[in-house]
Parts: C-alpha cells; sequence; structure tokens
C-alpha cells in the first residue's frame, strides 16, 4: 500500500518560502540574462572619422525610432570603430549609411542609421566610406589654412591701423561700458550654477521634445482639422453669435431697463421661500395627516379605485317622478313608485 501523499498545509513552510524565492529569483535573473546576452539582437560595427563625443549607452535610431544602443567607442587605429546592438527585426542592406546626430542643446549624440541597397552588410561591418559625423576637425583646419592663404596681410594690416585711430577718438564712455561688461562677466562667473541649471534643464526640454515630435505632429495635424472645421462651419458659427447677441440683448432689456421690477420679483420670491422655510414644519405635520381623511372619504364614496353614485332620472322631485312612474313602460323606463298616490 502506498503512503498517502502529504498536503501543502503539512509541509514545511519555511522551504515553500525557500523555494518560492528560487523561482522568483531565477526568473529575474533570467530576464536580465536575456537582455544582456543580446537575444532578438544582432551586432554590428561602424568606422566613423572621430567619436563625436559618442558614448556607450547612446541610443540608435532608424527613421526616428529607438531601435538599438551604442555598446562600445574604441579607437581603432587612425579610425574609431563603434560597436552597436540593433534589433533583429531592422533590416540593413549593403549600402546602409550611419550618421553621428546631435539630439540635445548641450550636443548628446545618437547613432543614425539608414538603410540602403539588398542583401547584409558585409562582415556585419560598415565602412568609412559610408559614415558621417557632426563636424570633421581635419577638413575644418585645412579649409582654415586655405582660407588664411587668401587674406591680402597688406588689407589687414591697413584695416587694422584705420581702427586704431578711430578708436582714439571715442568718447569717455568707453572705459564704463568696459567696465559694465566686466561687471557682467563676473555675474555670469558667480552664476555658473545657475546657468548650468538652466542648461541641464534646456536640455531635458528639448530631449522631451524630440521623445514627442510625433505627438507634437499629430496635435498639428488636429489643430489644422479643427480650423478648417471652423472654416468649413463659418455660418453655423456666425449664427451662433448672432443668437448669443440675441440673448445678451434680450437679458439686457430684462435685468437693466427693468430693474425695479426685476428686483421686486427677485425680493418676492426670497418672501415665499422664507415663508415656506420658516412653516415647514406645519408642511411636514400636513402631510403626515392628509392620507388619513383621503383614505375615510374614499372609503365612505367610493368601491376600490372608484365612486359609487346613483342618480334615477336625475335630481327631481317625488311628484315628478310619480308622473313619470305613471309613463314608465310607455317611455321604457324603469317604476319609480308601483304606487303613486
Amino acid at each position: 500500500m502506498s503512503p498517502r501523499e502529504r498536503r501543502l498545509e503539512d509541509r514545511s513552510k519555511f522551504w515553500i518560502g525557500m523555494i518560492a524565492v528560487g523561482v522568483v529569483t531565477a526568473i529575474i535573473a533570467s530576464m536580465l540574462l536575456y537582455r544582456q546576452i543580446g537575444f532578438g539582437y544582432t551586432r554590428y560595427k561602424a568606422e566613423f572619422a572621430q567619436a563625436a563625443q559618442l558614448k556607450k549607452g547612446d541610443y540608435i535610431s532608424v527613421a526616428g525610432v529607438d531601435v538599438g544602443e551604442v555598446k562600445s567607442v574604441v579607437l581603432d587605429g587612425t579610425k574609431v570603430l563603434v560597436d552597436m546592438r540593433v534589433r533583429d527585426e531592422v533590416k540593413l542592406g549593403a549600402d546602409t549609411q550611419a550618421a553621428i546626430k546631435t539630439t540635445t542643446l548641450l550636443g548628446s549624440r545618437y547613432v543614425e542609421l539608414r538603410p540602403r541597397g539588398a542583401g547584409t552588410i558585409p562582415n556585419k561591418r560598415i565602412a568609412l566610406s559610408h559614415t558621417e559625423v557632426p563636424y570633421d576637425l581635419q577638413a575644418l583646419l585645412a579649409d582654415t589654412a586655405a582660407t588664411y592663404e587668401q587674406v591680402d596681410t597688406t588689407k589687414l594690416a591697413q584695416s587694422i591701423d584705420i581702427l586704431a585711430k578711430q578708436l582714439d577718438g571715442l568718447p569717455e564712455a568707453l572705459p564704463d561700458a568696459m567696465k559694465n561688461l566686466k561687471e557682467l562677466s563676473g555675474i555670469v562667473s558667480t552664476r555658473r550654477t545657475q546657468i548650468g541649471e538652466l542648461l541641464k534643464s534646456a536640455a531635458t526640454v528639448t530631449a522631451t521634445l524630440h521623445r514627442q515630435q510625433a505627438n507634437l505632429g499629430h496635435l498639428v495635424f488636429q489643430g489644422r482639422d479643427l480650423l478648417g472645421e471652423f472654416v468649413s462651419r463659418k455660418a453655423s458659427f456666425q449664427r451662433l453669435m448672432a443668437s448669443i447677441t440675441k440673448v445678451v440683448d434680450l437679458m439686457s432689456k430684462v435685468v437693466v431697463k427693468d430693474r425695479p421690477a426685476f428686483e421686486k420679483l427677485l425680493q418676492q420670491l426670497r418672501e415665499v421661500t422664507a415663508l415656506a422655510s420658516d412653516h415647514d414644519d406645519y408642511m411636514r405635520n400636513l402631510l403626515q395627516i392628509l392620507p388619513v381623511p383621503l383614505r375615510n372619504l374614499t372609503n365612505a364614496t367610493g368601491s376600490a379605485y372608484s365612486m359609487n353614485i346613483n342618480l334615477t332620472n336625475g335630481l327631481v322631485v317625488d311628484n315628478w317622478m310619480c308622473a313619470i312612474s305613471s309613463r314608465a313602460e310607455q317611455w321604457g323606463l324603469l317604476e319609480y313608485f308601483k304606487d303613486c298616490a
């Protein structure tokens, strides 16, 4: 005979609790491990001319939708190699382009992917020729050198000489202006913490606007539809305004022109309501005792929900009724008296 199985209530509560804690811990750990291992994501690498302040944790966007994040930014020879984790459902062709973009006023960065071409990215690595950065420092310096070579130094010296002569005749207000400028610089220096908080708040606002750009677009479209409805219902709106104007004019005549009569009416209404309020106990007593006489009157004169009244040939005196009774058979009526004198 097999031993009877123990019920759950008979088992050790300590071990039941330990098993429950272990199961919950295993579920949480598996969820975290699932995200860390990257199930559902594909790793890509992209070559950039420079990092442009891009860092680990910055998000990756395709057509404005967050599809992944930057896992690392490392130096690879003369270029920067960015390791990206992108969701599997995002299809990136062989000619896919990547660009580092600015998302806030303080210069927060993200990577924008532009899927191009058929097939897949070779070796899951986007070449340097298919990437962009916000600015190229080497190209900027080269442009500066080329521009400086075209400057006419002789004319530049003459311009500076003329500017010095013009400054020589400036009024005495210039030193005061420079002093005020110095004080302004000191104020900005002492308030740098508050200015930093202001810029941080501006960055938060900019990020919020970036995240809510779709909702803002819907709001603009809804505003356009609302204005369209106003335009299409212009005639109805004008009639509504005309009706409101008439109501206002009528109220003006009643309240403004007949104000004494209107105030007298309000005073009488107040007196009536005050009288009813002062005699509220009488009204309650009347409502309490009124059903009794009404019920007695109904019982005396009625039958159920009706009242019986016997009016034989109308309300007439007996002599008339005797005369009528003598000819009742002729007229097809009931005899009033069988023996009328």
